[in-house]
């Protein structure tokens, strides 16, 4: 696959890109090569401390939510970390929230809880529909974690 295929071809994870920044430079990258490549990824924030901490700390996340959960959200904050924009997730079912919250995006997590985050851009990109653009989004926040009754779990 030459670099204009990849480009075409919607493939997004960090090992492809590393591959087009190679394919770019026409000759393999190795250590101590510098890549010409930006790779603009996602920018996490938090609504608050305690949320933070209950992200970044793993002891803590399986302490309050249970083990399965907690796994699940390990690798949800690491998807979401990994991608370019939030259409580039493809795990735990994402899907914008249309009613309640309109600027709002959920990923499922485990055992009926979910990850509620939002665009946290200063202006935030839209489409001429007044939707959010979320192919553009690249600072997001994230808001907490509920079940899928709506009950807050963790959301200060």
């Amino acid at each position: 696959m030459d670099f204009n295929e990849w480009l075409t071809s919607g493939l997004t994870s960090p090992i492809l890109r590393l591959q087009a920044c190679t394919l770019r430079a026409k000759r393999p990258l190795t250590i101590g090569h510098t890549i010409s490549c930006i790779l603009t990824l996602l920018e996490l924030a938090f609504d608050t401390k305690s949320l933070r901490d209950l992200c970044e700390n793993e002891e803590k996340a399986r302490r309050e939510l249970g083990p399965e959960v907690a796994e699940k959200l390990k690798h949800r904050l690491a998807d979401l970390r990994a991608a370019e924009s939030v259409k580039d997730l493809v795990v735990g079912q994402p899907r914008e929230v249309k009613s309640a919250d309109p600027g709002c995006f959920l990923v499922d997590l485990a055992n009926g809880c979910r990850l509620t985050f939002c665009a946290n851009h200063l202006k935030v990109p839209k489409l001429t529909s007044e939707c959010v653009d979320w192919a553009k989004v690249s600072r997001v926040k994230i808001l907490g974690i509920e079940d899928t009754h709506g009950q807050q779990r963790l959301r200060a």
